[in-house]
């Protein structure tokens, strides 16, 4: 495994690091963690992706960390010399996307496989649908690394690194033969709740307990935060107040609200 932080975030720096880690001839893939406000330019970063002779995956976050700082520009490399499969899952939106026959495929080729990455577009429906057919597909026995990409500053932006180019509106799934452990928790804590999601559509929350779902949650963080949505609007109080949803996991799953409705979804 080989490891390479580009600090200047732009697209020279980003060959630089392409190069720098597959120096190798044994790399099978390269893991992309690259920040929003690198901004590159769509055309050219597609040129640079889809031309070389490697795997590439990878998102696009607000923010990364590297050692012990945490960074708001720049790409971070990871090489990996082992065995790899990677599966684009694109459309999300697609009402008509069988999720279960994409995924039951990957399954077959996941023998000796002991970890599992995702990456989905923060910004697209059906994300929970997603994860249910992979706990369906492949149990609890893999574990399971990756998130959310994109950032709530540009939500309908490309923010998925492939082969095929940046992506949107997709998800990319990973099966690597490496054993890997989980050694942190998000450090998220409840300050409300538990609340009961009573209509819901696609990743759209209508109504909590009955009532327009933007009202309780605005309540409850106006109320905490002694902050105002009106005066700093959506992303800037919504950062510190994500939404937690309970699992059959010992830690809720964070998911980030990035818009509201005029129907108070």
């Amino acid at each position: 495994m080989h490891i390479h932080m580009d600090l200047a975030g732009s697209l020279p720096g980003f060959e630089r690091g392409l190069e720098t880690v597959t120096r190798d001839g044994d790399i099978q893939g390269v893991l992309v963690l690259s920040c929003a406000a690198n901004d590159f330019p769509f055309f050219e970063m597609n040129l640079v992706l889809r031309t070389r002779p490697f795997t590439i995956f990878g998102g696009i976050f607000p923010s990364i960390v590297y050692g012990t700082r945490r960074f708001e520009r720049g790409t971070i490399f990871v090489g990996l010399s082992r065995a790899l499969k990677v599966v684009v899952i694109p459309s999300l939106s697609d009402e008509e996307m069988n999720l279960r026959k994409v995924l039951g495929s990957a399954a077959l080729d996941s023998e000796g496989m002991k970890t599992m990455m995702l990456f989905v577009d923060r910004s697209s429906p059906n994300i929970g649908s997603l994860v249910d057919e992979l706990t369906s597909t492949f149990g609890v026995g893999m574990n399971c690394l990756g998130g959310a990409t994109g950032s709530p500053a540009m939500p309908q932006n490309p923010c998925l690194f492939s082969n095929d180019g940046l992506l949107d509106d997709a998800a990319i799934l990973v099966l690597l033969d490496l054993e890997s452990g989980i050694g942190v928790s998000h450090g998220w804590e409840s300050i409300r709740g538990p609340y009961r999601v009573t209509e819901s559509e696609g990743n759209v929350i209508r109504t909590l307990d009955w009532k327009p779902a933007f009202e309780v949650y605005r309540d409850v963080v106006e109320t905490h935060s002694g902050r105002r949505f009106a005066e700093e609007g959506f992303w800037g109080v919504t950062r510190s107040y994500p939404l937690g949803v309970t699992k059959t996991a010992i830690e809720k799953v964070v998911r980030d609200p990035f818009d509201s409705g005029p129907d108070g979804s």
